[in-house]
């Protein structure tokens, strides 16, 4: 695990302790005033995406899902798309089916892309706490320049 996803793990975890689960609908990278609602989650404390891409065309991706306290198993998907300018998408990878047991569950990953593109990534999970299973899903866009 590289430096900046353990430091943003360790930052969640603190501010996590206290404060009730929310993450916005839709992309990250919109101005708060540009988002429609707020959602609000029973099992899940935390979802946080990232995705960065570097000058070489190489996207960096993370996710973090901290789910509340009797969470058992924590399964996830990341799916990342090339978005065209008439909003049409093109599949470029999934991973899938990884899967943590008990409430944390983190992933990091690569995948080289062309440049001059935007792009989204989006992880969906299915958190189970006390045989109940909670679906969970946020997404992140960038542009590669």
């Amino acid at each position: 695990m590289n430096k900046r996803v353990f430091f943003s793990l360790c930052l969640i975890l603190i501010l996590s302790s206290s404060l009730p689960a929310y993450a916005f609908a839709g992309s990250q990278q919109k101005h708060s005033a540009e988002l429609g609602h707020m959602q609000r989650w029973i099992n899940t404390a935390v979802v946080t995406v990232d995705l960065y891409i570097n000058s070489n065309g190489r996207a960096e991706l993370s996710a973090i899902i901290i789910g509340n306290t009797g969470v058992e198993s924590i399964t996830a998907t990341a799916v990342l798309e090339r978005i065209y300018a008439n909003g049409t998408t093109t599949h470029i990878r999934t991973w899938s089916n990884m899967r943590s047991e008990g409430n944390i569950w983190g992933w990091e990953g690569q995948q080289f892309v062309a440049r001059g593109h935007d792009y989204r990534f989006t992880v969906t999970a299915t958190v189970v706490r006390n045989g109940v299973s909670e679906t969970v899903s946020l997404s992140r866009t960038s542009h590669a320049h």
